[in-house]
């Protein structure tokens, strides 16, 4: 069955933009597709960018600090 046939020609579909990085940490894909918002999808472009040494690196680091947080206080942005 193609995914034309399962298409609901009454609903609309809505495009999306999804971005994922693996636990990897080797880089990030994008992907676009559109879909009617129950099962239905059309693949779009998509595009895989490896992150630089630099990136790598900074991730890292974050990943570190983010240990370091034992209590978030959702008030705190708030002035």
């Amino acid at each position: 069955m193609s995914v034309d046939s399962l298409l609901d020609v009454n609903m609309p579909l809505t495009r999306a933009i999804g971005f994922m990085s693996g636990t990897s940490m080797d880089g990030v894909d994008v992907a676009l597709i559109e879909t009617d918002g129950e099962f239905a999808v059309k693949r779009g472009p998509f595009l895989s960018l490896d992150y630089s040494f630099a990136d790598r690196a900074l991730l890292r680091q974050a990943l570190q600090d983010a240990k370091k947080v034992t209590e978030l206080d959702p008030l705190s942005s708030i002035g």
